[in-house]
């Protein structure tokens, strides 16, 4: 008997296993380390927990929970599930380090060979963790795994039921594309790249995951993408990068300085989006424009804003103004002569010539849909070769002559401006649709929606700009005859895809 005890020791350790009081077996070293940073999550805790300890390798797992000096009750919630599973961990910290101080610690904590953060208001797929372990076990030149995701806008949604009909479709990797921070919200990476590469830096609030990716690559680590979508990403109208207040735009202008060399353009890039919006004497409405534009990008398409100006515009032409406009990254803006409202959207896009897809956006826009610029680019390249066509998203808080319009580049150098110089009022819509749909080139889409503040404009349509549009009609609106397609294309609707 005594023989025997020795033995199953010795077993024990060798098998390096222990044993927990409901049976349950944990490897000593486990194989992925799951790091939550817990604030103030008590309406996401419980979703959280019952949806991570689904993953078919949970028990090939730790987790590691982190509460950064929450102001919350959280741990009534955590306490039940610390009792049910030993691979769960849980601390409180006595000072918020913020979410790149968290994931540090839990990194330096972590026993596992490979690390995945998981934040409190997403789902996962039941298979993401064993698909993205898989792909690193096979492939030991890949550092970090990353995969497409779903996207809401509702929160407590689960990944088994949820609302969601849009997918973010990232990028193949490629150096070249870090500016696009491949990696999404859930990947995994091999907790070695921190040898290679240093830990987060601290001293950012909401980008040091685009920071750390960037520079990890730039110490030769490779990332790769897994097919399959296996991340419901929560579009948290509170959350570190999304909120109105987010210091998002000043860290990645630090970013983009200091990676930007390694961004080369390369043939399979996605599109360049330039959105240009112009603005007078409405500050207000301009900086929520643009805080609603950056909030929703879905970091997969390269953009850049271009604001044209009132050189005369005694309210935003100032020091403080123009300080305003610098704090955000990839952002030009102009202060010029202003001869009309219609001079304006036409003004300064020839300093920008490096774009495939210009967007008019407007300083009056309320909301638009998550994700604009990867639903546009995706219905541009589905729709138009080389990008060559006009796109229209409706404005529903305008008459139903209001529009928003995407223009692709060749399209645009065919005339040399978006509206026809001439008009002083929504004239100028109608004579863009009409000369887009003469040449084949018009499209229409629901897939993109945009809240602007009602107009407090009523001379909608001036008799003088009916008068141009009639003779402009009547003339066939100069268009050159090699212009016009043979066949005859018809316009259509492009839903949200899935």
């Amino acid at each position: 008997m005594e023989c025997f005890s020795k033995f199953l020791l010795l077993f024990i350790i060798l098998t390096n296993f222990s044993f927990s009081s409901d049976h349950q077996t944990i490897p000593k070293k486990p194989r992925v380390a799951i790091i939550t940073s817990i604030y103030k999550g008590d309406d996401y805790m419980e979703l959280f927990l019952s949806n991570i300890v689904k993953q078919t390798i949970f028990d090939e797992c730790e987790l590691i929970l982190i509460n950064a000096a929450s102001p919350g009750n959280e741990e009534p919630i955590i306490k039940p599930y610390l009792e049910k599973y030993p691979n769960i961990s849980y601390e409180r910290l006595e000072k918020d380090p913020g979410i790149y101080g968290v994931w540090n610690l839990g990194i330096k904590k972590a026993k596992a060979e490979y690390i995945t953060n998981a934040n409190i208001d997403d789902q996962r797929n039941p298979i993401c963790l064993e698909t993205h372990a898989k792909a690193l076990d096979e492939d030991p030149t890949v550092d970090l795994v990353y995969s497409d995701f779903w996207i809401t806008n509702k929160p407590y949604e689960t990944y088994e039921n949820h609302s969601a009909t849009l997918y973010n479709n990232i990028a193949e990797f490629s150096p070249q594309l870090m500016n696009l921070c491949l990696g999404g919200p859930a990947p995994m990476w091999r907790k070695s790249l921190h040898s290679k590469a240093g830990y987060f830096s601290e001293q950012f609030y909401s980008s040091g995951d685009l920071e750390m990716w960037n520079r990890a690559v730039s110490k030769g680590s490779k990332f790769k993408k897994v097919p399959g979508v296996y991340c419901l990403y929560y579009l948290n109208p509170q959350g570190l990068s999304t909120k109105p207040d987010s210091k998002r735009f000043e860290e990645d202008k630090f970013v983009y300085g200091a990676y930007s060399y390694m961004w080369n353009h390369l043939e399979n890039q996605p599109p360049k989006l330039l959105i240009q919006i112009s603005s007078r004497s409405n500050p207000g409405g301009l900086f929520h424009a643009l805080n609603q534009y950056y909030r929703n990008f879905s970091g997969t398409v390269a953009y850049h804003f271009l604001v044209t100006l009132d050189e005369n515009d005694l309210v935003m032409n100032t020091p403080s103004m123009r300080e305003k406009l610098e704090a955000y990254p990839n952002l030009s803006y102009y202060f010029g002569p202003w001869n009309s409202p219609i001079h304006a959207k036409n003004r300064d896009i020839e300093k920008h010539p490096n774009f495939d897809i210009l967007l008019l956006g407007r300083d009056d826009t309320i909301e638009i849909t998550a994700f604009f610029d990867r639903l546009i680019a995706d219905i541009m390249q589905k729709s138009f070769s080389a990008y060559d066509g006009v796109l229209t998203v409706k404005n529903d808080t305008e008459t139903k002559h209001s529009i928003i319009p995407i223009i692709g580049k060749k399209y645009y150098e065919r005339f040399g401006f978006v509206y026809y110089p001439g008009y002083q009022s929504e004239y100028h819509d109608e004579d863009l649709k009409s000369v887009a749909k003469l040449l084949h080139k018009f499209r229409e889409t629901t897939a993109v929606s945009v809240t602007t503040s009602p107009s407090k404009e009523h001379n909608i349509f001036q008799d003088e700009d009916r008068e141009l549009f009639n003779q402009r009609r009547e003339t066939n609106y100069h268009i050159k005859p090699e212009w016009i397609q043979e066949a005859v294309v018809p316009a259509y609707r492009i839903p949200l895809h899935g």
